[in-house]
Parts: structure tokens; sequence; C-alpha cells
């Protein structure tokens, strides 16, 4: 609070002054000594606002996984804004008039910005995760792993937190191999599935592929995989020869040797009639 009454008593003076090059640069481009002041307590203001938040950081942290009676318990989402919050007050110390874009002090806050957005993706992924969410927890555990890499290669940060980046890049690996087999078996609905599975059908491995669950007897002297011996199947019958001639082939007649019937229709036995009257 110091620091925003002594930001806007200078604000003030700013603007009482007639001058205009001691309002933000001098004719040969470097800052003013006012700018210069306003940019030392904005830091300080911005720097003891990163500190409250780790604070308040700390302090969640330790109601995270520890429910206690009376205590409200901290969720992974309640960890997001605070760090959000850091993320932007080193923006903006980063962007202070008269800080050197290309100066140490710049690429440790980098280096900064980049570990605090690790840990923020990192209780991001595990509210995902708490929500089942695997495939979204799974990119997120893998993006903190790229942020916490690129803000250890030039080793600017300070001794704490690169501690804490590296155990949370332990942390990471374990959470994202969880949240990959995780989205491999599916969600609760699905377990619940496979516990009311039985084994009464007697099916055998071979007749069950697509389906899973637990059979004692895979792992027996005697497990279940196939019926054996096989049962018999009709199958086709293997031709001895392949007769590609036959509408090739001009069979003889065989009008000679059918039985020929005898007589011929009425007339014959008219015929026979009368030649039988006769006698």
């Amino acid at each position: 609070m110091e620091c925003k009454d002594a930001l806007q008593l200078l604000r003030d003076e700013l603007k009482s002054d007639q001058n205009p090059k001691s309002r933000s640069q001098t004719g040969d481009g470097t800052v003013s000594s006012l700018t210069f002041l306003h940019s030392y307590l904005s830091y300080i203001r911005l720097s003891k606002t990163i500190i409250r938040n780790i604070l308040m950081i700390d302090s969640l942290k330790e109601s995270l996984y520890n429910s206690n009676e009376g205590k409200k318990t901290t969720k992974p989402q309640d960890l997001i804004r605070p760090y959000e919050i850091i993320i932007q007050n080193l923006k903006e110390i980063s962007q202070l008039p008269g800080v050197d874009p290309g100066s140490q002090f710049v690429e440790e806050i980098q280096a900064e910005i980049l570990a605090y957005k690790a840990l923020r993706c990192y209780y991001i992924a595990q509210a995902f995760s708490a929500a089942s969410k695997w495939t979204e927890a799974m990119a997120l555990y893998q993006r903190v792993e790229e942020y916490a890499e690129s803000a250890l290669a030039d080793g600017s940060l300070n001794k704490e937190l690169s501690i804490s980046l590296k155990e949370l890049q332990g942390l990471t690996e374990g959470h994202k191999y969880s949240a990959h087999a995780m989205g491999i078996l599916g969600n609760d609905e699905m377990a619940e599935k496979m516990t009311k599975m039985s084994l009464q059908d007697k099916k055998t491995l071979a007749d069950r592929l697509d389906q899973y669950f637990e059979d004692p007897s895979l792992v027996s002297r005697q497990p279940h995989i196939a019926p054996f011996p096989p049962d018999y199947k009709p199958v086709p019958c293997k031709p001895l020869f392949f007769d590609l001639a036959l509408n090739h082939v001009e069979f003889p007649s065989l009008d000679e040797h059918l039985e020929q019937k005898k007589g011929g229709g009425i007339s014959g036995f008219v015929r026979g009639w009368l030649g039988g009257w006769k006698k």
C-alpha cells in the first residue's frame, strides 16, 4: 500500500511538471530520473505482490492433499489464479521503462516466467485429471515438461526455484503415465462394467478376443484358451482333376441302344383286334 501511495504521488508530480523531457525520456534517448523512480517503485510493488502470492500458494498447498476437519480443502484449480498473477507481474517487470531487453536481468525474468508457467500448467492438468479428462491432462503434463526443460536450460534460475522444478518433473512424469493408463482403460463406468462380467458363459479365450476380464484359469495348469481337440467342420472336397475339355466333346448317338416300343397307337390296336377276330 505504501508503494501504491508513493506511485500516486509520483504520478501527480509528473502531471504537474511542465518540462516534457522529465516525464519520459531526455533528448538523447536516456530515461529521466522521475521515470527511473517510477520504474523502481513499480518493481518494488510487483515484487512484493509476487512474494505475497507465493506465500498464498504455500498456504494453499498445505491443505491440498491433507483434508483437516474444520478447514476448507484446497482444489488444484484454486492454485491456478495465483500463478497467473505471478506470471503477469513478471511480464510487467520486464517491460518497465529503463529495463534493457538484452540484459541478464530480463533473461532471469523470462526463465522465471517459464518456471511459473510450468507450475500453473501442472495444476491445470491436475484439475483435468480430477474430472477424468485424461487426454487433456496428458497433453498438459507434456507441456509442463517442455516449460520445465526450457526454464532449466540456461541455468539462470535461483536455487530454490530450480529444485522445485526438478521435483515437478518427477511428479509430472508419474502423473503423465498414470493419465495415459487411465485413458486406455477408460472411465469408472467401464471399470464397473468389467467388475460385473462373469465367467458363467464358459467362453474360451479364442471366442472372446474383443472382451477383457480377469480369468484365473489362464494362469493355471489347464488354461481355458481354445477347445481341444477342435470340432469337425465341413470343408469343400478337393477335386482330383479338372475337366477342361467337357464343353468341346461331341458324344456319340445312343438311339440304337434305346429300347423300341412295339405297336403304333390306335391304328395298331385296331389292326390287332381285327386280326384276332378273323381267327
